[in-house]
C-alpha cells in the first residue's frame, strides 16, 4: 500500500520561480528550518535521499492557521548509505547534483544530499542557480 500525504499547496519550485512575489524572509527561514530537520530526521535512519530539489519540496497550509510547512516527497530514488555502497546508477536532477557523482568510484554518501538542499536554498532565496 503506498500512502501519499496531502499537501494543499505546490512546490517549492513555485517559490523559486517567482521573485515577483517573494516569501518573507522569516517564511524562508521557517521552511528551511522544517527541511533541515526533515532531512537529519531522515539521515538518521542511514538513508540517502538522492534527489533533493525544490520541486520534491511540498508546502502545505493547514486552513485559517497562516502558517506554511515544508514536506519533502519523492523517495523513489532514496538508498541505504554505508561505506561499502557503490552508487550503480546515476540518480537526481542535474543542477542539483553534487560532482561527486559524476566520480566512477566514488562511495554513496548523505553528502549528496546536502549540497543539493545548498542549491534549493540558493533558488529559493535568489531564484536562479547558483
Amino acid at each position: 500500500m503506498l500512502l501519499i500525504e496531502h499537501a494543499n499547496m505546490k512546490t517549492l519550485d513555485v517559490i523559486a520561480k517567482q521573485p515577483q512575489n517573494p516569501l518573507p524572509l522569516y517564511t524562508l527561514r521557517a521552511l528551511m528550518k522544517q527541511i533541515l530537520v526533515g532531512m537529519m530526521t531522515f539521515h538518521e535512519s542511514g538513508l540517502v535521499h538522492r534527489d533533493i530539489k525544490c520541486d520534491n519540496i511540498l508546502l502545505h497550509s493547514p486552513s485559517g492557521s497562516g502558517r506554511v510547512y515544508a514536506k519533502i516527497s519523492d523517495f523513489g530514488f532514496a538508498k541505504k548509505e554505508d561505506s561499502t555502497n557503490q552508487k550503480t546508477y546515476l540518480a537526481g536532477t542535474l543542477p542539483y547534483m553534487a560532482p561527486d557523482l559524476f566520480e566512477r568510484q566514488q562511495k554513496l554518501s548523505q553528502k549528496v544530499d546536502i549540497f543539493a538542499l545548498g542549491i534549493t536554498f540558493y533558488r529559493i532565496i535568489t531564484y536562479r542557480y547558483p
